[in-house]
């Protein structure tokens, strides 16, 4: 309580009394009954209404044609308040700028970051000048209400000439980031949103306190630039003073806007437990400020960094009611509710709900789509995201649609050259490589790999990463070595730029656990899977659809080796992984039961092999499916249809299908065709022996 400022009604200071206290039995039992409290305690006394502003509009209206014309030219200046800020010779400045770095790509990155600079003055100038108008010509509006408008565009200014000055100062780190960066200002639709500007308490109204507010804010625009440009350690530093500077003041909105920039600039630097409480607290200035947006903005940042590698559904889940409940109110919301959707996406699909994930991610980007229209830079981000989650149910050729729209507009935007160009040809490689096709995964991987190690330098993560969809490639077309090679570079860089307990590391370790089971070396390969998987679950959860990729890798190298029971036990815990993640109708649960049928046929249970089979064989069947999975579900049913019921004329059907496709396959199935090969021989002998 100490430090409230004495506007604060008492029951609002003692609903927060506590929500604040010490012990938790003593707090309110959840967020959502503070925020109910501090509802009720706010709206108490009926608030007044807008007779005031409704007699300033008579009066006004009744001006005489000489005084409009007078005020008309009062209403003339906006073009000259961004003199400095973002003009023709900043325009320029920034365009030599960015020229000077050298980079192939500074062109389009140039000529893209300018026209959504201009877009944002040139909507800056009109609605500064309407707000003007609206009150000193036309009298629709209310001084008071004029007064908060000018006050959010001028913060959306600072904004501005923060970025600007960023942009300039560094335009060699800038580069990369500059038409993202240009697309995060700040909307400058907010400024319209009546009841959402009028709804927190009152700034100080004259002197040196209302200076010290703007001044203020001025500075965290400049925070939530620095923190935008990834200088996390200089956005913290400069909200936390601005955070002590504004508890002198004694009012809450900016209060609250500072403890939310604090908070996000922690979550970015990893403190997650610091993040939290900052949030937490901005939630709660918010809420005794009435800063209806500030409170969803924090909300949503809690839903977010609930999102993390240990996913707190239950948390995020809260939160994101929270967030809801407060958007509601407000009118100009879209691209906060994207952000809500997206937020809730990223929560659900870290914590393997991928179906939930899908509509979520849908729903953000049908909202962006309606805000932002066609092309929009941040259009990309949200299509790629979305992207991957329908990669994840399976639903191949829609992930393909959406990189290839975000391409599209990555190439327009930042040119061929960027690397985020080259990020969505490294994730059109991998839909490529899923479908089956080497040949298109190749060129895709190998631009990626190009793009990166030019733009980024030969030892990024993300160089690593795509070193590694490569050696998946050589792996299927049986270049085995070249393969191991690949995957133990990937490794190298990964464990160098993320550490030996990342979930990336951990991937690594498997694709490298793999390509040494393809050699033959089994052995060797169940150790690289079983750090694989042991890191998995550390970092993401034993229920994690990433853990259960290596319980299926553990599975398939057992079966290699002829442990048919501890191959069974990985598979079974996969198969329950998957189910929960995706449902009964996927991919992976395809490859999981034919594999699980495998080491049931090796443990003389073929009737229960045949049964798995079946039904893999069925799913694979349903939609196009990969051409060696097939034709190792095929022969093994051939040979449990056999062994279980002597079914011998279909079990021949069966493996000579089989056989026939692995002709689609590059290596040729290697090992898969000598055992098809051989059953077949063997088939034709006994046959030749009966007759």
């Amino acid at each position: 309580e100490r430090g409230a400022p004495r506007r604060v009604p008492a029951r609002i200071r003692r609903v927060l009394r506590r929500g604040l206290l010490e012990n938790p039995r003593d707090r309110y039992p959840t967020l959502e009954a503070l925020l109910r409290a501090l509802r009720r305690a706010r709206d108490a006394p009926r608030r007044r209404s807008l007779v005031a502003a409704t007699l300033f509009a008579a009066a006004v209206l009744g001006l005489a044609a000489t005084g409009r014309a007078e005020k008309d030219v009062r209403c003339s200046g906006a073009e000259e308040r961004l003199a400095g800020v973002w003009d023709p010779a900043r325009r320029s400045a920034l365009e030599a700028a960015f020229r000077g770095t050298g980079r192939s790509w500074a062109g389009d990155v140039s000529r893209t970051t300018n026209e959504a600079l201009d877009g944002y003055r040139q909507g800056w100038i009109l609605q500064h000048t309407e707000v003007c108008r609206a009150t000193q010509v036309r009298g629709e509006q209310s001084p008071a209400l004029m007064d908060r408008r000018m006050d959010c565009l001028d913060q959306r200014r600072s904004e501005l000439r923060a970025l600007v000055d960023f942009l300039e100062s560094d335009p060699e780190g800038a580069l990369d980031r500059a038409v993202e960066l240009a697309s995060t200002l700040s909307p400058l639709a907010d400024c319209a949103d009546t009841p959402a500007l009028m709804a927190p308490l009152q700034a100080p109204a004259e002197g040196e306190a209302r200076q010290k507010v703007r001044s203020l804010r001025r500075r965290l625009a400049q925070a939530r630039i620095q923190e935008e440009a990834g200088r996390y350690d200089e956005a913290r530093s400069e909200a936390a003073s601005v955070l002590e500077e504004s508890q002198s003041l004694g009012y809450w909105p900016l209060t609250a806007e500072a403890w939310a920039r604090l908070g996000s600039a922690q979550g970015r630097l990893g403190e997650r437990e610091e993040a939290a409480a900052s949030l937490r607290q901005a939630l709660l200035a918010a809420q005794a400020g009435r800063h209806d947006r500030a409170a969803a903005e924090a909300a949503i940042a809690l839903v977010r960094l609930s999102a993390n590698e240990e996913a707190d559904l239950a948390q995020g889940e809260l939160y994101s009611e929270v967030a809801a409940a407060l958007l509601g109110p407000l009118r100009q919301a879209g691209v906060l509710e994207a952000s809500l959707a997206d937020a809730r996406g990223l929560l659900f699909f870290q914590g393997g709900d991928y179906e939930a994930a899908e509509k979520e991610h849908r729903r953000a980007l049908a909202q962006l789509r309606e805000v932002l229209g066609p092309g929009h830079p941040a259009l990309a981000s949200s299509l790629v995201r979305l992207s991957n989650v329908t990669a994840e149910n399976g639903d191949l050729a829609a992930a393909k649609s959406l990189l290839q729209e975000a391409l599209e507009i990555h190439v327009s935007t930042l040119g061929e050259n960027h690397p985020l160009t080259g990020t969505t040809h490294d994730r059109l490689g991998s839909v490529a490589f899923r479908e089956g096709d080497l040949l298109l995964a190749r060129g895709e991987y190998q631009r990626a790999l190009e793009i990166k190690r030019a733009t980024l330098g030969p030892r990024h993560r993300k160089v690593g990463i795509t070193l590694m969809h490569l050696g998946n490639v050589e792996s299927r077309e049986g270049h085995y070595d070249r393969a191991v090679e690949l995957f133990r570079q990937a490794l190298e860089i990964l464990e160098s730029a993320l550490g030996p307990d990342h979930p990336h590391t951990a991937i690594a370790l498997g694709n490298l656990g793999a390509a040494l089971a393809d050699q033959g070396k089994g052995e060797e390969a169940l150790e690289y899977h079983r750090r694989a998987l042991e890191i998995q679950e550390r970092t993401l959860g034993v229920e994690h659809p990433w853990a259960a990729n290596h319980h299926f890798n553990l599975g398939k190298v057992a079966n290699d080796l002829g442990r048919f029971a501890e191959a069974r036990r990985h598979l079974e815990a996969a198969l329950e992984i998957w189910r929960k993640a995706y449902g009964e109708v996927h991919p992976s649960i395809a490859q999981g039961t034919s594999e699980l049928g495998r080491s049931l046929l090796g443990l003389g249970l073929a009737r229960d092999a045949r049964t798995r089979l079946e039904h893999s064989l069925e799913l694979q069947e349903s939609t196009p499916s990969d051409p060696l999975l097939l034709a190792e579900t095929r022969f093994y049913l051939a040979r449990s249809l056999e062994a279980s019921s002597g079914e011998s004329r279909r079990a021949l059907e069966l493996a000579t299908a089989a056989g026939r496709a692995l002709e689609e396959v590059p290596a040729g199935g290697g090992r898969l065709h000598d055992e098809i090969e051989a059953w077949l021989r063997h088939r034709q002998v006994s046959s030749a022996s009966d007759t």
